[in-house]
């Protein structure tokens, strides 16, 4: 007797993905994770099936968890880092630290503490610089431009520490007290730290 079969299914959930579609996926589902378990708790497989992706691919991109919660945390991030043009640097620092914050306290502050962990423990101590992408320092660039078109007494030839120490002071902060950030720490590192590094007139110039 002749048996009918029908054609052979593909038993993928999903269509193939590739490139910044797969990318997206995954680092989603890794702040996902993040949201729910913590740095320590997530593990590349949880990551792995809540993106529906392979582990393969994942390692492919970032070969540690530390590398991939950074990655993740940078892509939470982008693009909302820079507050709307305030009119002056102070403000606008202000903002944009208070939103900083305001992240730290959820998944991306659990990223950045768990790779300053990881990197800690490694035996390559410089693995935490090389995942760092500089978004402390981009956004204060921006913003000190911004002010110099303003007319602002704004100091020419910052240098990257210059332009990172606000940012890299609330990480210190946040990764020795955790919690929430107040208003007043954020308008001490205005006012004791980016105001003199970065206006002229702080300076007596």
């Amino acid at each position: 007797m002749l048996v009918w079969c029908s054609p052979m299914t593909d038993h993928r959930s999903n269509p193939r993905r590739r490139g910044q579609e797969l990318e997206t996926a995954i680092l989603e589902a890794t702040i996902a994770e993040l949201a729910e378990v913590g740095y320590a708790g997530l593990t590349m497989d949880a990551v792995a099936a809540r993106a529906k992706a392979g582990k393969v691919s994942i390692y492919r991109r970032w070969p540690t968890k530390a590398a991939l919660v950074m990655a993740a945390g940078y892509q939470y991030t982008r693009g909302a880092q820079v507050p709307p043009d305030t009119g002056s640097l102070r403000q606008d620092t202000f903002t944009w630290l208070r939103g900083f914050a305001d992240q730290l306290e959820g998944p991306v502050g659990q990223a950045l503490l768990g790779a300053v962990v990881d990197s800690a423990n490694s035996e390559q101590p410089g693995e935490l610089a090389k995942l760092s992408e500089g978004r402390g320092r981009q956004v204060a660039e921006l913003l000190v431009q911004r002010a110099r078109n303003r007319g602002e007494p704004v100091v020419a030839g910052l240098t990257d520490v210059q332009l990172s120490a606000p940012s890299n002071a609330l990480k210190l902060y946040y990764f020795i007290h955790g919690g929430r950030v107040d208003d007043s720490v954020l308008w001490a590192i205005v006012e004791e730290l980016a105001m003199p590094l970065w206006r002229a007139e702080s300076r007596g110039c």
